[in-house]
């Protein structure tokens, strides 16, 4: 196999199972009480898991380059957004909404990864990537905290007309 196409393969296909099978595991029905994929740790979580990994696993003289570490997290979430929309797990609708928090927390995950990189401190790098293909899931406890605000609202409308009744009726 041609090693730039395995490298890209890499560099895609990694973050796209990550973004997947995080995606199933928010979307069970034994998790769906305490996780669900419109929680802050899929939102936010995945979308920074997905930049990390596609950066932690780039080749060196790529993450030197500002545009690759921005940008070069971009394309495993298009991919996500092409086989969720594909398969029928998410609505293109959906994606419309969510993509650029997708892209901007992507892009955070990214540039994390590229200081770590090029600080390279290797004994660390296991446990850094641990932490961050986890931090979904470490996420959701720290959510299920926040108090829930549910209240009920009511909305009136009223439009005053300055007419006689004889007109109106």
């Amino acid at each position: 196999m041609n090693p730039n196409l395995k490298r890209w393969l890499l560099l895609i296909g990694l973050p796209l199972v990550y973004a997947l099978g995080m995606w199933l595991l928010f979307d069970l029905n034994p998790f769906q009480h305490v996780a669900q994929v419109m929680s802050v740790g899929f939102l936010f979580g995945v979308p920074f898991g997905i930049g990390y990994l596609t950066i932690f696993f780039s080749p060196i003289h790529l993450v030197k380059k500002r545009g690759y570490r921005a940008m070069a997290p971009w394309l495993p979430i298009i991919a996500f957004l092409f086989v969720t929309t594909l398969l029928g797990l998410e609505g293109f609708a959906c994606w419309i909404m969510i993509m650029p928090v997708f892209m901007v927390f992507s892009t955070i995950g990214g540039l994390v990864a590229a200081q770590h990189k090029l600080r390279r401190r290797e004994k660390q790098d296991r446990l850094r990537v641990s932490v961050v293909v986890l931090l979904p899931l470490l996420l959701v406890p720290l959510e299920q905290l926040i108090p829930d605000t549910a209240t009920r609202y009511q909305a009136d409308t009223h439009i005053d007309i300055h007419a006689p009744a004889k007109i109106i009726w």
